[in-house]
């Protein structure tokens, strides 16, 4: 689910600051244990008044707007509304020393100037490089039902063809083509592994996305399953493909059994982190984890549970968007009326973890046709009607699709459905995005180098040649 719960995330740990003099600034962001580097760029208006902006280098995220600047003799004070922060400082030419807050957050925050600031991007090891020893080809297909055109990638071996490939679904989020987030880009290092190996790839931006069009906003998993099977009909026009196989991460790896029930062209599933559960038994799930992954008292976990219990109900039986927003507020006061935000709970971890701060990004995310949709959805009612060959892969220290939960339940409908090809692993000390980890905090995602562990990697390489009879 990068995430959907992963874009809050993102913005939700950056709270900082904005300096006086023009030009550009860099500082070391502590949280929790995690290290974010940040860059700081400020300078004036045609009307001569200060603007500024924020990126977290770490986190791949550029030009987080500030709000409000006031300057008083030395000292700065700034706020950025969309994440509830503040930051107030002292700057001398060189430097500027202050604090930043967020919720019932605070730290040190120290801006020192960085002439090498601008345009500075952290370089992921595993993000390949051109020259690629193999053909890449800009393609688009069409979802004629919807009126949307799908741009992506196709990546083909060099060689004699005709070669197996795999189309890579996306999690939650308006993802591109290559699942950017966090500083990573997981789907363009998954791909170039598997083509080095024989195995072609098709990996496209969602409708409303980057090059494709339509819109993401009103779309469910459902429409998404059906770009994706736009996608199959494409890759069989082409005469370099022979087996279509599928690879969902996250939610993506929800759709592929809606997709393959609906296609008699799927050859093989590969499930990275794939729910088997409805969504709003993973929400319940994932909200425990991450909330005792902050220090969360149970009490206040439970207290949660109760309300995301009404939430959900609300968003289930009520079918006026505004009318759900309404009672959707009302719960919401009425809860935080009763019960005070737990200081480890900045909200910044996405959903997972309710922060008065955050209401309105909640109600936008929840009164959604998608998240409608996410809450009722259930793949295991798919997946017990496959009947290609099925790798499901879970990662110990997974948050968000907890292993624990899914992977047992994938294992009992397959059985149950007396499908006789199947493999199931789990990986120890890695997270949702397939990283080695120390803590499998959302958090951490951006501060890891490694974008996906090459053992992951391998056991995906490896069970497809085995089952498209290609050679190791």
């Amino acid at each position: 689910m990068k995430n959907y719960f992963i874009p809050s995330v993102l913005i939700g740990k950056i709270l900082f600051a904005q300096a006086i003099p023009d030009g550009d600034w860099s500082g070391t962001l502590d949280v929790g244990g995690i290290q974010l580097t940040l860059v700081l760029h400020v300078d004036q208006d045609e009307q001569g008044k200060l603007r500024a902006s924020l990126d977290s280098i770490e986190q791949g995220i550029k030009g987080i707007q500030v709000d409000t600047i006031q300057i008083e003799d030395k000292t700065i004070k700034f706020s950025i509304e969309k994440l509830k922060a503040s930051y107030e400082g002292i700057y001398n030419e060189n430097e500027i020393s202050g604090k930043f807050t967020q919720g019932g957050m605070k730290a040190p925050l120290i801006f020192t100037r960085d002439e090498t600031a601008n345009g500075k991007e952290l370089q992921r090891l595993q993000h390949p490089q051109p020259p690629f020893p193999y053909h890449t080809e800009e393609v688009s297909f069409k979802n004629s039902a919807a009126d949307v055109i799908l741009s992506g990638t196709l990546t083909l071996p060099k060689g004699k063809g005709p070669f197996p490939v795999t189309l890579l679904i996306a999690g939650s989020g308006p993802c591109d083509r290559d699942q950017s987030g966090f500083g990573h880009k997981p789907f363009l290092v998954l791909s170039d592994h598997l083509v080095r190996r024989g195995i072609a790839t098709l990996r496209f931006d969602k409708r409303g996305v980057e090059k494709s069009t339509g819109n993401y906003e009103t779309a469910t998993s459902g429409d998404f399953a059906n770009d994706v099977l736009a996608g199959v009909e494409y890759l069989k026009t082409r005469k370099e493909i022979q087996q279509i196989g599928l690879i969902g991460h996250s939610l993506g790896g929800g759709i592929a059994p809606l997709v393959a029930t609906n296609s008699k062209d799927i050859s093989f599933l590969v499930l990275m982190a794939g729910p088997a559960v409805s969504g709003e038994e993973i929400l319940y799930e994932q909200g425990v984890l991450l909330q005792r992954n902050l220090r969360i008292s149970e009490e206040r976990i439970k207290q949660d549970r109760k309300l995301r219990e009404k939430v959900f109900a609300i968003v289930k039986q009520e079918t006026d968007y505004k009318k759900v927003e309404q009672k959707i507020r009302t719960e919401m006061e009425k809860h935080f009326a009763a019960v005070p935000p737990d200081a480890n709970a900045s909200g910044s971890e996405g959903i997972a973890v309710i922060h008065p701060d955050h209401i309105e990004e909640m109600l936008k995310r929840i009164t959604t046709p998608w998240f409608r949709y996410f809450l009722t959805y259930d793949p295991g009612e798919y997946l017990k009607l496959i009947k290609a060959p099925i790798l499901a892969l879970g990662a110990e220290k997974d948050l968000q699709i907890p292993p624990q939960q899914n992977l047992p339940v994938i294992a009992k409908i397959l059985k149950e459905a007396k499908h006789s090809d199947y493999t199931i692993l789990k990986f120890p000390r890695l997270n949702h995005l397939f990283q080695t980890c120390k803590t499998g905090a959302i958090s951490e995602y951006a501060t890891i180098e490694e974008t996906i562990s090459p053992t992951a990697l391998n056991a995906i390489s490896d069970w497809i040649l085995k089952k498209t009879d290609k050679q190791i």
